[in-house]
């Protein structure tokens, strides 16, 4: 944190967690600051090869977070927001984050929040986001958390009265947040590399060996093309078992279990932040019974790769019907089935056979009918597994340590936010 002065005279809050204010700081509540305005569900979205250019494209997550997906709607009861206005997302796993809006539809699980009182707009940004935390900590529901609209309404504002004292603030606050975002940006791009890197070893070892003089031949299946002599071509489902074992509707009402949803599931971090529910209060979703050693892979949203391999312990793990449930049979290395279904080409096929728009889709008897390669002997596929795990752990290494300096970096950028806003210290 730099060294800044600090304000002459201080007097308290009121707020426990954020303590004393500069002298002259006007105190307000949320509700009087901002306005808060929910989305609603169109009552048609589009493809995103719609021809009408002339329709706004509907704020899903996906498409806020990367512009990749954007489908069109039309719904004359729909709020049409313009670029650079701040969001608030409402529901879901990062429920209580302040965004920057593209041009389109509100989406429902996001809410628009406008100024309602004469103040910095710049200022009122970093506000809300020196707020998440808070909010954060506020979110209710069991199966899909949401922002306490009650508590948004309540939350206190200390606003400095001179308004050239809110733009100065805003103001030094984008020129250093701005120097830390590229920093990340740099260490991010890093990082991309580092995972194109780790996919090629990857896609090499369960393609075609880790033998570089062994024989070739064609696999017969053109989009496979060539694998080593001695591999041979089957259908997944004569391989593994899918979704083996499913929890019954006569399951126990206080079964108490950790949940895997397709948020929880990263294709280079694996299975993360699990939901400690009980059946009777469980989403009709949480059905299918995962062991340690499984492989998840999405059946929804498949774009997204959310494939892992179950390092958990746990005894007591459901995921959601949304994944197919992969176990390797008799014959076939558990960990060399997950390389081989995060390999490039099936990750491909996979999304190609997906069907519709806004949430593609595929069932795991489609997954079942795949055709995959693999070395006949278990030990050759133990031998690649060890492989990949040899020249990747570096790799995992250096990953993990770039993500830990951005945490940091993260953490830092909040902080600093948290202190100039709060009037901990003075700038300008």
């Amino acid at each position: 944190m730099p060294t800044l002065p600090k304000y002459p005279i201080y007097k308290p809050s009121g707020i426990d967690w954020i303590g004393d204010i500069p002298e002259g700081w006007s105190v307000v509540k949320f509700k009087y600051i901002f306005n808060t305005k929910k989305g609603i569900l169109p009552k048609s979205i589009l493809p995103e090869n719609n021809s009408n250019s002339n329709l706004p494209p509907y704020l899903s997550m996906d498409y806020l977070r990367s512009g990749e997906v954007s489908q069109w709607v039309f719904d004359e009861n729909s709020k049409i927001i313009e670029e650079g206005e701040t969001l608030l997302l409402w529901d879901g796993s990062n429920a209580g984050e302040f965004i920057k809006s593209r041009r389109g539809v509100l989406s429902s699980t996001l809410a628009l929040i406008e100024l309602r009182a004469k103040i910095d707009q710049k200022f009122a940004w970093y506000y809300c986001k020196m707020l998440e935390i808070e909010l954060k900590k506020q979110t209710i529901g069991m199966g899909i958390p949401h922002v306490s609209g009650g508590y948004l309404q309540s939350l206190a504002i200390f606003v400095p009265k001179e308004e050239t004292t809110q733009t100065q603030i805003a103001n030094y606050l984008d020129e250093k947040t701005g120097k830390i975002d590229d920093l990340i940006a740099k260490k991010t791009q890093m990082i991309n590399l580092l995972k194109e890197e780790r996919q090629a070893i990857i896609n090499q070892a369960v393609t075609k060996g880790i033998d570089p003089n062994a024989k070739m031949k064609h696999s017969g299946i053109d989009w496979i093309g060539e694998i080593p002599e001695g591999w041979s071509v089957k259908k997944l489902k004569y391989l593994v078992s899918i979704n083996s074992e499913t929890l019954p509707e006569t399951t126990n009402t206080d079964y108490k279990f950790n949940y895997i949803d397709i948020g929880n599931v990263d294709y280079f971090n694996g299975v993360s932040k699990l939901q400690e529910l009980v059946f009777s209060q469980a989403p009709s979703r949480a059905r299918r019974v995962v062991k340690y050693g499984n492989t998840l892979v999405s059946t929804v949203r498949t774009y997204l790769r959310a494939i892992a391999f179950v390092e958990n312990q746990d005894a007591d793990l459901i995921g959601s019907t949304g994944f197919a449930v992969l176990s390797g049979e008799k014959n076939f290395n558990n960990k060399y089935l997950y390389y081989l279904i995060s390999s490039e080409k099936i990750i491909d096929t996979i999304c190609s056979i997906s069907t519709g728009v806004s949430y593609p889709a595929v069932n795991s008897t489609d997954i079942g009918n795949i055709k995959v390669w693999l070395p006949k002997s278990l030990e050759e596929q133990t031998q690649i597994v060890q492989f990949i795990e040899q020249k990747t752990t570096k790799i995992d290494e250096t990953i993990a340590k770039i993500e830990k300096e951005i945490q940091l970096l993260q953490e830092y950028r909040t902080a600093l936010i948290s202190e100039v806003v709060t009037g901990k210290v003075r700038v300008g």
